[in-house]
């Protein structure tokens, strides 16, 4: 009796050891490649992107597509980027889409209207494609960290600009109602002096220009809730120069937020008011605030003593023209070209800082600023609540 237990024992031991060691085994439904392939590329499409066929090849939950495109079917920006294999690792499937921990791209090149590309050693964690058919902008989460090693662009076959450890983070936040994206470079060169006419040389160097280093930073908001679209935070810093920052908040609706997540999602790939605005409605947009701020850097000294050395004139006296001509391109607003001509003196006198607001007292549309400014340019001044303030 004790033998036949032993040896019931012993089978049922055998068995829940065979079934514990048989899982880890047990073959995986693997992923529908075609399916998973199909909605990657109609996820880039909300983004006015394409990309063509290119061979895949498939390890479990694993992608390598060789040699992809990416296609600009609006062809504004590029024609076509190319790619070095793309590396897609962790692919899970749910109900609505594709979960994935991350990718890894070596090379990306372009060559755009008037420079050549080069992104190296892009990767990105943590995003989400939707099934086919169910891209939308505001569904479409991009990376929640992307970077980017380095990023040389060559104009005439010269490095005009390189940038370096370059990082953008989009995150959903208060159950995907805040989406917010940053976007972060901490170090880049620009030489100016590389493509300069022979003749504007020696002022690139009197003025200290020839190379410029800086880093640059923003923090783009997208509230579904409010359907407000808001800058929170864009820097541009320079060191020779000092820095740019503009902050603003845009009410929209909802058709036109899907749109401007878009254009902060592509960052800064619209290259003009007009392209900006493509397909928005103007009548739907409303601009709440906004402030453009400069933070000098002993640049506004340094130009001001170039040109007094290249005129003759003494810096008060060129001071007193630089205000004139600009408080005369307002002369009209009484007021606010008093306003301007002080906070040009002030700053002149000890750059500092200098402060553009925009404060209406109820938000303005795009559509009557840009019909204000065809008809009666200075009204929009009060109608904006214009202040420039100095050293504030």
């Amino acid at each position: 009796m004790q033998y036949s237990e032993r040896k019931k024992r012993g089978k049922m031991l055998i068995f829940t050891g065979m079934l514990l060691f048989s899982i880890p085994f047990t073959p995986a439904q693997a992923l529908d490649q075609n399916a998973f392939i199909d909605s990657l590329k109609a996820s880039v499409k909300p983004y006015q992107l394409e990309i063509p066929s290119a061979a895949v090849h498939q390890t479990d939950n694993n992608f390598v597509i060789e040699q992809a495109t990416i296609k600009d079917t609006d062809n504004h920006f590029f024609d076509r980027l190319k790619l070095s294999n793309i590396n897609i690792n962790g692919v899970s499937e749910t109900d609505t889409g594709y979960n994935i921990n991350s990718f890894k791209i070596k090379t990306v090149s372009a060559a755009l209207k008037k420079a050549d590309i080069v992104l190296s050693g892009l990767e990105a964690d943590s995003f989400i494609i939707p099934k086919n058919g169910n891209a939308k902008p505001l569904d479409s989460l991009p990376a929640k960290k992307l970077s980017i090693a380095n990023i040389v662009a060559k104009i005439q076959n010269k490095d005009f600009l390189t940038a370096s450890n370059v990082e953008v983070i989009s995150l959903l936040e208060n159950n995907g109602i805040i989406h917010n994206i940053r976007v972060n470079c901490p170090d880049f060169t620009i030489a100016v002096g590389s493509i300069a006419r022979p003749n504007d040389i020696e002022m690139l160097k009197a003025l200290n220009l020839e190379t410029l280093h800086g880093n640059t930073n923003y923090h783009f908001t997208i509230d579904k809730e409010r359907n407000v679209f808001s800058m929170d935070e864009s820097r541009f810093t320079i060191d020779q120069l000092g820095s740019i920052s503009i902050t603003y908040h845009i009410k929209l609706e909802q058709d036109d937020l899907s749109k401007a997540q878009h254009l902060g999602n592509s960052a800064g790939a619209k290259t003009t008011q007009g392209d900006a605005l493509k397909g928005f409605d103007l009548a739907n947009i409303y601009l709440q605030d906004y402030k453009l701020r400069y933070e000098d850097q002993s640049f506004t000294n340094t130009a001001l003593n170039y040109f007094v050395a290249e005129t003759g004139l003494p810096k008060e006296t060129l001071s007193a023209l630089v205000r004139s001509v600009i408080a005369s391109s307002v002369q009209e607003n009484g007021n606010f070209a008093k306003e301007v001509d002080s906070a040009l003196g002030t700053f002149l006198a000890k750059p500092q800082s200098l402060t553009i607001k925009l404060n209406p007292e109820q938000p303005v549309s795009l559509e009557t600023i840009e019909e204000l400014s065809e008809n009666d340019p200075f009204a929009i001044i009060s109608r904006l609540n214009v202040h420039v303030l100095a050293n504030d």
